[in-house]
């Protein structure tokens, strides 16, 4: 259970802070011709990728709980999120300041609301004591640094090329590599649990060229 959570807040964690730091450059990237349209919805992706961190541990713990027979419990937890999110949608979405962005803060409250609640039932069903600094601290801190990394790569790259897809494909393979090294760095896993992937000791051994 503890490694199944710690997995998916590894994979998440780094997907959510790259789609934060570039949410106007994938958006140019994916719709080049509409451009001020794409420019608008960036804070709406920008939101939206905040919510990541959490729907990837919900999606995870919500198996969970199932595998053990608790299977009505996540239905439940995630009906309570949305009605908050039904709820702080209409609030937030009157508002001329936040519009349309309202529905994308009242999603992300959802899943924090689903994802809390689903954590403590996991402990409550399972007895699975989660060691925070390891589970979350730290992976958080690596794609935290991944995505200072990364905006700081879009940048230099788009002054050089001048080109907004090259340089967010750039940037993109350079947050894979910082992240990869600093999830060794922070300790957030280690080599032993690679291996257990699939192609997990390949994995290893290209870690270990970089990482002792």
């Amino acid at each position: 259970v503890s490694l199944g959570i710690r997995m998916s807040v590894i994979i998440g964690f780094p997907c959510a802070f790259g789609l934060m730091v570039l949410a106007e450059p994938i958006l140019l990237l994916l719709y080049p011709n509409q451009v001020e349209s794409a420019s608008n919805a960036a804070s709406i992706l920008m939101i939206n990728a905040f919510g990541v961190l959490f729907l990837s541990t919900t999606q995870t713990v919500t198996g969970i709980l199932q595998g053990v027979g608790k299977q009505m419990v996540p239905v439940k937890n995630l009906l309570i999120g949305m009605v908050v999110k039904i709820l702080l949608t209409w609030i937030l979405v009157g508002m001329p300041s936040i519009n349309v962005n309202g529905a994308a803060i009242g999603t992300v409250v959802s899943y924090i609301i689903a994802v809390t609640l689903n954590l403590r039932a996991v402990k409550k069903y399972t007895g699975t004591k989660l060691d925070a600094g390891l589970t979350f601290v730290k992976p958080f801190i690596a794609s935290a640094l991944m995505g200072a990394v990364v905006f700081g790569a879009y940048k230099l790259f788009m002054g050089i090329t001048g080109h907004n897809s090259i340089a967010t494909l750039l940037g993109v393979g350079v947050g894979v590599v910082v992240y990869v090294i600093m999830i060794f760095v922070t300790k957030a896993i280690r080599k032993e649990e690679l291996a257990m992937l699939p192609k997990g000791d390949k994995l290893v051994r290209i870690v270990g060229k970089f990482v002792k």
